[in-house]
């Protein structure tokens, strides 16, 4: 069993080279050791801890450059952040650093061919200065974990700075390594260590994978995660079904026993009577036969009498049984965790399923499951990452797009939401009309019940037919009417029946939408909002599963 990497984000934001004291070409240049040695005690922390750090920085002149040279030395994966396209971008280089555009386009290079693992991304927003560098950097602390920065401690002249990175990582809580380019050889790491993110041992167990190398370790990690909450969903909520089923089958046998109670004690009062009323009946039996030979009903009585005398007892028993078995049923459930391993490992398949579906069509830096449950970080930046790796690169959009609509769109559409709708809407539908039958009937029955109980009580206990009207219609209508609803709700038909055909007809749309574009752009932003239709309802299934326990 082998465990995918867990992987920590270092952003990085630094000065620029210009005249003033502490931003020279030189005492920047000095501070590359200062990040080289920041980066490897950031990657054996991060090893200590059975994962690896990677790099994300802007490509701009002076300090951008050389920590992300520092990085690739060290093997340490380098993921870029442009604030505008790089034709743009180019242009940004005066003629005092014109000199540094050719090491800059090696690394945005880089980063494009997705060398030791880099990506590249441009900034959403406004793409012209100075507003781009603000977007720029508010979106690198936002995909990072900690933030590395050369920093002089000087106020900032504008918006985009490296100050303006750290007051926004200071506000999020977002610890901080600083190099000061005019001491550049003190590195404390002790903010980062003492405040590292660590990831508990059940999300690492999430991660775990059966493979070796070279094979597809997110599809392995998803295979494993899917079997798994499919047979966690049948251990969980098959005995929770059959526990309902035997409830409601003990109360019929209880509402039964205690309905015909009278009934079977008047019937079945010989083989309930004392040893004397025994001999009594014993000697009008040897009488009749000194009398002569019958057609044996009276014996037949004598046994229907003895049978019936029992079935209180039976029933009773019965009921126990039932009762003790949904018990053992329900403890089992506890016990074993079903509930929570079946709902954590299906929430992990579905954030596995949509990270490969969309792998090379978004940021995988800014896996969407973050902005409803960012507690899943650790898990989803690592499928993410190991996602994009193992996708073909020459792949071209349209390509992707339709890998995306077959593998994402369509199979949930087809394969998931129509199929459950039209299951969930089925036993909906049969649900709701023997509840309502029910509820309807109850106070029918119980108004003739309590006419024959004013009128007629006499003559109850001896008529099993006004007896069931009595005493057991009304018993057991209202028992079938709870159970109908405990039924529907234990298997959440009602809300899959509304949600999923909802579910189809937005996903219909989507599939329609994404077949006609043709940009990155376009297809991105389409792939996006299909996503955030998949991930609210994962999410509202997640809250719905765990505030009703089921």
């Amino acid at each position: 069993m082998n465990a995918l990497d867990l992987v920590w984000i270092v952003g990085f934001s630094g000065h620029r080279p210009d005249d003033r004291p502490g931003r020279t070409e030189r005492e920047l240049r000095e501070c590359r050791e200062a990040l080289r040695t920041a980066l490897e005690g950031l990657q054996e922390h991060a090893r200590a801890r059975g994962g690896t750090i990677e790099l994300l920085t802007g490509a701009a002149a002076g300090s951008d450059l050389h920590a992300a040279e520092a990085a690739a030395e060290l093997g340490i994966p380098v993921h870029v952040l442009m604030p505008m396209p790089v034709s743009m971008f180019e242009q940004s280089f005066t003629k005092e650093s014109e000199s540094d555009w050719p090491r800059a386009k090696r690394v945005i290079e880089s980063a494009q061919q997705g060398e030791f693992g880099g990506t590249i991304r441009i900034a959403s927003g406004d793409n012209t200065p100075p507003s781009c560098y603000h977007e720029a950097n508010i979106q690198l602390i936002e995909r990072s974990d900690f933030l590395l920065a050369v920093f002089d401690g000087e106020p900032a002249e504008g918006i985009g700075g490296t100050e303006e990175a750290i007051e926004q990582a200071r506000g999020m809580e977002i610890p901080l390594i600083l190099v000061d380019p005019k001491h550049p050889t003190v590195v404390d790491l002790s903010d980062a260590k003492s405040s590292w993110p660590e990831c508990d041992q059940e999300t690492r167990a999430l991660l775990e994978y059966d493979g070796v190398a070279g094979q597809e370790v997110s599809r392995d990690v998803f295979d494993r995660l899917d079997g798994r909450a499919t047979r966690l969903a049948d251990r969980f909520r098959g005995r929770l079904l059959i526990a309902v089923y035997l409830h409601f089958v003990a109360s019929l046998l209880a509402a039964t026993s205690a309905a015909f109670l009278p009934m079977f004690h008047s019937t079945g009062h010989g083989a309930a009577a004392s040893h004397a009323q025994r001999a009594i009946e014993t000697t009008a039996v040897l009488t009749s036969l000194e009398e002569g030979p019958d057609d044996g009903s009276a014996a037949k009585g004598h046994h229907a009498s003895s049978w019936l005398g029992h079935v209180p007892r039976v029933l009773t028993g019965g009921e126990l049984v039932l009762v003790v078995v949904a018990l053992l049923l329900m403890v089992q459930v506890h016990v074993g965790h079903y509930h929570g391993a079946w709902r954590r490992t299906r929430f992990a398949a579905e954030i596995a399923r949509g990270l490969r579906g969309t792998a090379r069509l978004l940021d995988p830096l800014d896996p969407l499951v973050l902005r409803h449950s960012p507690g899943w970080r650790r898990f989803a930046l690592a499928l993410a990452l190991s996602a994009y790796r193992e996708s073909d690169p020459d792949a071209t959009l349209e390509d992707r797009r339709a890998r995306y609509l077959r593998d994402r769109v369509e199979d949930q559409r087809d394969r998931y939401f129509r199929k459950q709708h039209s299951k969930s809407r089925t036993w909906a539908q049969w649900l709701r009309r023997i509840g309502s039958f029910s509820a309807v009937s109850a106070p029918v029955f119980i108004g003739i019940a309590f006419y024959l109980k004013l009128f007629r009580e006499d003559s109850i206990e001896s008529s099993w037919l006004e007896m069931s009207l009595a005493s057991w219609f009304p018993v057991v209508l209202p028992l079938m009417a709870g159970f109908a609803t405990a039924l529907l709700v234990a298997g959440d038909y009602a809300r899959r029946a509304e949600r999923y055909r909802v579910m189809y007809d937005r996903l219909e749309r989507s599939s329609k939408i994404l077949e006609r574009l043709k940009t990155e752009g376009a297809v991105a932003r389409a792939v996006a909002e299909t996503e955030e239709i998949l991930l609210d309802e994962l999410v509202e299934w997640d809250a719905a599963a765990k505030n009703s326990q089921h």
